[in-house]
Protein backbone atom coordinates (compact mmCIF):
# COMPACT_ATOMS: atom_id res chain seq x y z
CA UNK A 1 0.00 0.00 0.00
CA UNK A 2 1.33 3.57 -1.37
CA UNK A 3 1.51 6.15 1.24
CA UNK A 4 -1.11 7.87 -0.64
CA UNK A 5 -3.19 5.08 0.25
CA UNK A 6 -2.38 4.79 3.82
CA UNK A 7 -2.81 8.41 4.15
CA UNK A 8 -6.63 8.38 2.54
CA UNK A 9 -7.17 5.12 4.45
CA UNK A 10 -6.69 6.66 7.89
CA UNK A 11 -8.92 9.22 7.18
CA UNK A 12 -12.51 6.88 5.92
CA UNK A 13 -13.91 7.21 9.41
CA UNK A 14 -14.83 11.03 8.23
CA UNK A 15 -13.53 12.49 11.38
CA UNK A 16 -11.27 15.21 12.07
CA UNK A 17 -7.75 13.63 12.79
CA UNK A 18 -4.63 15.58 13.85
CA UNK A 19 -2.45 16.76 11.06
CA UNK A 20 0.97 16.16 12.45
CA UNK A 21 0.05 12.85 13.82
CA UNK A 22 -1.87 11.59 10.35
CA UNK A 23 1.91 12.74 8.64
CA UNK A 24 3.51 10.71 10.89
CA UNK A 25 1.55 7.70 11.09
CA UNK A 26 2.26 7.70 7.52
CA UNK A 27 5.55 8.24 7.04
CA UNK A 28 5.43 11.43 4.75
CA UNK A 29 8.40 13.43 4.33
CA UNK A 30 7.26 16.95 5.11
CA UNK A 31 8.01 18.27 1.32
CA UNK A 32 5.41 15.14 0.55
CA UNK A 33 3.03 15.86 3.15
CA UNK A 34 2.93 19.90 1.97
CA UNK A 35 2.71 18.67 -1.77
CA UNK A 36 -0.20 16.22 -1.12
CA UNK A 37 -2.13 18.02 1.25
CA UNK A 38 -1.98 21.25 -1.20
CA UNK A 39 -3.45 18.97 -3.44
CA UNK A 40 -6.49 17.29 -2.28
CA UNK A 41 -7.43 20.25 -0.65
CA UNK A 42 -7.09 22.93 -3.77
CA UNK A 43 -9.14 20.59 -5.25
CA UNK A 44 -11.89 19.82 -2.89
CA UNK A 45 -11.00 16.42 -1.92
CA UNK A 46 -9.93 16.68 1.95
CA UNK A 47 -11.23 19.31 4.40
CA UNK A 48 -8.39 21.87 6.62
CA UNK A 49 -9.56 23.00 9.86
CA UNK A 50 -9.66 27.06 10.49
CA UNK A 51 -5.93 26.77 11.59
CA UNK A 52 -4.40 23.96 9.39
CA UNK A 53 -3.98 21.61 12.39
CA UNK A 54 -6.53 18.95 11.44
CA UNK A 55 -8.02 17.47 8.93
CA UNK A 56 -10.64 15.28 7.44
CA UNK A 57 -12.39 13.60 3.95
CA UNK A 58 -15.27 16.12 2.35
CA UNK A 59 -18.15 14.39 2.40
CA UNK A 60 -18.39 13.59 -1.08
CA UNK A 61 -14.84 12.01 -1.31
CA UNK A 62 -16.02 9.93 1.70
CA UNK A 63 -19.34 9.00 -0.23
CA UNK A 64 -17.00 7.85 -2.72
CA UNK A 65 -14.72 5.76 -0.95
CA UNK A 66 -17.78 3.85 0.42
CA UNK A 67 -19.07 3.30 -2.71
CA UNK A 68 -16.03 1.47 -4.06
CA UNK A 69 -15.73 -0.35 -1.06
CA UNK A 70 -19.50 -1.83 -1.45
CA UNK A 71 -18.50 -2.94 -5.04
CA UNK A 72 -15.38 -4.97 -3.82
Amino acid sequence: MSTIDKFLDLLQDGLWHDLEATIQKVGFSPAKAEMVISFLSEYGFIKLSENNKQIKLQRLTLDFFNQIQLLE
